[in-house]
């Protein structure tokens, strides 16, 4: 008797747990957190917004997802995949609200939408729309060497192709 007691117990607390995991309300994304990880390693972050159902958000997430893209992503970004149709909240600095009131909080009402955060955890670059592989690898070199604090993206861009 004891036993069945003992097993139905332990059958009880594992679907309680079960039950409790699935009714997490939302989960957190915390860029601030992120930022100092950022910071630590000198990398930037990389917030790819993106929705359901765009065919742009599905090209640009293979562009990023590609095998050249994935390696200069991996020296230089911590890369954020945030879908603004789903229910995650987000913390950055003052801010804390769903992805998509984010997205707004940012001005941002087109997707794909690339945002750039730096070391000091400020928003330095954004790129709205999808973009070729060349040119997200162009971008990605603009904002890992910090050229953004010298010269806009275009003049970099123009540079480098002076350059090949």
């Amino acid at each position: 008797m004891k036993k069945i007691i003992s097993i139905t117990l332990v059958i009880y607390v594992l679907f309680f747990n079960i039950l409790m995991a699935k009714s997490d309300i939302k989960g957190e994304i915390d860029i601030d957190k992120l930022s100092s990880k950022a910071k630590r390693t000198d990398a930037h972050i990389m917030i790819f917004l993106h929705k359901d159902y765009c065919g742009f958000c599905e090209k640009m997430e293979k562009n990023i997802a590609s095998n050249l893209i994935k390696q200069e992503i991996k020296k230089s970004f911590i890369l954020l995949s945030l879908n603004i149709d789903r229910d995650e909240i987000v913390l950055y600095q003052n801010f804390k609200g769903s992805i998509h009131k984010f997205a707004k909080e940012f001005g941002i009402s087109l997707y794909p939408t690339l945002i750039f955060i730096d070391e000091d955890n400020k928003a330095i670059y954004s790129v709205v729309g999808f973009r070729k592989q060349k040119e997200l690898l162009d971008i990605l070199k603009f904002v890992s060497s910090k050229s953004y604090k010298e010269m806009d993206f275009d003049t970099f861009q123009s540079d480098l192709e002076f350059q090949e």
